[in-house]
């Protein structure tokens, strides 16, 4: 499949190399202006919000926003949704229950595990080594960071930024608009629009 990306940084870096392990083939991608560090040297497209641009006279077979920032993600994704076939990257190495749900414009990422009965929204990203466990329900545009631990039937809202290395502990709820810094352990309930860290988290 010829997939197009948006967003051309290092998150995009590892979406190209997770298509790559698919076998998928990257042809081109957009941003506002053309990028100097071009390390695939992949076509550049324009920008998602041009209807002038390359992209929407290249059709690729699929499209995937590769952008880190949960809300400039969500503003693509909601600029081409219904114009293109958003696709999943998910690295090869990666474990996911068959009886896992999951949107469009995931990233799943090397050596992750996603166990059963788990629900993922849209535009989430999975990072590397993060461990989710069973029923556990993540919101729209949610990123898990590299080595977090999300223990069972835990549920997340949207656009949460969840920190490197951090564990949830079972049966508990995170709201939206939360972001959990590194190392936390989170104990309890967490309401919307917060911020917390520590061990545990405050």
């Amino acid at each position: 499949m010829k997939v197009a990306i948006i967003g051309y940084s290092g998150h995009a870096f590892v979406a190209i190399d997770i298509f790559m392990s698919m076998g998928y083939q990257v042809f081109g991608y957009c941003e506002p202006s053309i990028k100097n560090n071009n390390p695939y040297q992949l076509d550049y497209l324009g920008s998602e919000t041009e209807p002038t641009s390359k992209l929407y006279q290249s059709a690729p077979g699929g499209l995937f926003i590769a952008i880190g920032d949960n809300l400039q993600r969500k503003k693509s994704f909601d600029v081409v949704s219904g114009k293109f076939k958003i696709i999943n990257a998910i690295h090869a190495s990666a474990i996911i229950s068959e009886h896992v749900r999951m949107g469009s414009g995931n990233m799943v990422s090397a050596s992750t595990v996603i166990n059963s009965q788990c629900v993922l929204g849209n535009g989430c990203i999975i990072n590397t080594g993060a461990i989710i466990e069973h029923e556990t329900n993540i919101g729209d545009f949610t990123h898990v960071a590299p080595g977090t631990v999300i223990c069972g039937n835990v549920k997340i809202g949207a656009n949460c930024l969840i920190g490197a290395g951090s564990i949830i502990l079972p049966n508990l709820t995170i709201g939206e608009d939360v972001v959990i810094g590194a190392g936390a352990v989170v104990t309890k309930n967490i309401e919307s629009n917060s911020t917390i860290m520590g061990v545990p988290a405050k």
